[in-house]
């Protein structure tokens, strides 16, 4: 008997191992942006990021703090919070440093989280810009939390490139559906004064 316990133990602590093993940038997305966890209060937030000032959220319902030039890398960086909980941030790099900064966020993104469970391929025309843009896609947590990487290629009419502007958005989907319930009932209770 006590062999079999033994068995049991060696083969649960093997086929476990991939659990404990996970690098802490995995987890980070799990439960959080850095160390903030989902959820976090903006006082929480604003005492560990310096220099946020209230912007204009693009979510209705939510409360949206950002800074500007906070690295090198970082061209923007935003926090959206629905009832004072931290449900999304939001990462604008700048891509003035080099012209392959695209290759080394992708690269490093497989190399931590793996293939994207999604890859979007959109192309748009706006104005006198020919816009082709990827959005990558990594869900976490049975799709709780998940990150999109956008990346566009702006170009102008002759085809020269303009500009690239690549994004990070990291969000907690219960969070979200919360807010995005909330703004449909405000939504139908307008319907109904009607």
């Amino acid at each position: 008997m006590p062999k079999l316990k033994m068995c049991a133990l060696v083969f649960f602590l093997f086929s476990a191992f991939p659990l404990f093993a996970d690098d802490g940038k995995k987890a980070n997305v799990f439960y959080g942006y850095g160390d903030i966890k989902w959820g976090s209060s903006s006082e929480i937030v604003k005492s560990r990021y310096e220099n946020l000032t209230k912007g204009n959220p693009i979510d209705k319902g939510s409360v949206l703090y950002e800074q500007t030039n906070p690295t090198k890398l970082i061209k923007k960086r935003s926090f959206s919070f629905y009832k004072d909980r931290l449900y999304k941030v939001y990462i604008e790099l700048n891509t003035d440093l080099s012209s392959d900064v695209y290759t080394v966020v992708i690269d490093k993104l497989f190399t931590d989280y793996g293939k994207p469970h999604n890859v979007e391929d959109k192309k748009d025309v706006s104005g006198n810009f020919y816009i082709k843009g990827t959005t990558l896609s990594w869900l976490f947590n049975n799709g709780d939390m998940y990150l999109d990487v956008k990346v566009w290629d702006i170009l102008n009419e002759a085809g020269y490139h303009v500009e690239q502007i690549v994004v990070y958005l990291y969000i907690c989907e219960p969070i979200k559906n919360e807010l995005e319930k909330a703004n449909s009932k405000d939504i139908l209770d307008d319907l109904n004064d009607l």
